[in-house]
């Protein structure tokens, strides 16, 4: 007869636990309902869908697709919730026991193309970063497995989002009634690329404080702020905020159409 606890989902992997625990479920619950959750994820992710699927088609489908993966996140929450010993009701159960009830409140409801891609970004890292707190407390084999698959969907979104945000910085238009013969400067969703001095870039876009983490190479100023390697402030020892050709062009030659193709150009070093 088949485990009642035991089910199969699009990893194969079984959903199931190993004993119910309701700590577990309340962890959950945070996951699943949440002010960062699958449940605001998918709604927010649809609601930009509505936003931009006139103008902004490419877009709009990007996030239909993340959107009905948070569906399916939701949906294995909501069973391990229920496998665990709690209804899973859309809400959170504090400390104190107070039932805290999922709000709409919880989305961000931007309109700006630009911006809506920078709020879900940022809504992939806070979930990435509780579902990796959450990880830590549970010791429950089957539960760590399916969350670490999660946390690599989540991350699969921000390589795809950072990817459309990337080509908007660099000029590229997914606006459907964008004219060639129209200038990048009249399109509110590129970012003007402006001209800096190295102090600047020390002191304002070194990472610190929520600013913006930029590098300099060749003279390019390109940001750095939503990849992961960059993540801690330096990468091979490399720190933001800084000048780094001649690191660069020892470990690569004279590639720099890989930084090009990979990172956004957000300005130029005054001469």
């Amino acid at each position: 007869m088949k485990n009642p606890r035991s089910m199969l989902n699009e990893y194969n992997l079984e959903i199931k636990v190993e004993r119910p625990n309701h700590y577990y479920a309340r962890l959950l619950l945070e996951d699943y309902a949440g002010q960062v959750s699958e449940l605001t994820a998918l709604t927010q992710y649809f609601n930009h869908e509505g936003v931009l699927f006139k103008k902004y088609p490419q877009v709009s489908k990007v996030l239909n697709e993340i959107g009905l993966k948070e569906v399916s996140h939701l949906n294995i929450l909501s069973k391990l919730i229920h496998l665990l010993g709690i209804n899973p009701k859309y809400r959170v159960i504090r400390e104190d026991n107070l039932r805290v009830w999922w709000s709409p409140t919880y989305i961000d409801y931007e309109e700006n193309l630009l911006e809506i891609i920078k709020a879900n970004i940022q809504g992939e890292k806070d979930a990435i970063r509780q579902y990796e707190y959450h990880l830590s407390l549970i010791n429950d084999k089957y539960i760590k497995e399916l969350l670490k698959q999660i946390i690599l969907d989540e991350k699969g979104h921000i390589e795809k989002l950072t990817e459309i945000q990337n080509n908007i910085k660099n000029g590229i238009s997914y606006d459907l009634n964008y004219s060639s013969e129209k200038s990048n400067s009249s399109n509110k969703n590129i970012i003007k690329r402006q001209e800096f001095t190295l102090d600047e870039i020390q002191q304002k876009y070194n990472g610190e404080n929520g600013n913006p983490s930029y590098v300099v190479v060749d003279g390019i100023v390109f940001d750095v702020t939503n990849v992961d390697e960059w993540a801690n402030g330096s990468h091979h020892g490399l720190s933001v905020g800084e000048e780094h050709t001649d690191s660069f062009y020892s470990c690569h030659g004279q590639k720099l159409d890989i930084l090009k193709k990979k990172l956004p150009i957000v300005g130029y070093l005054k001469k």
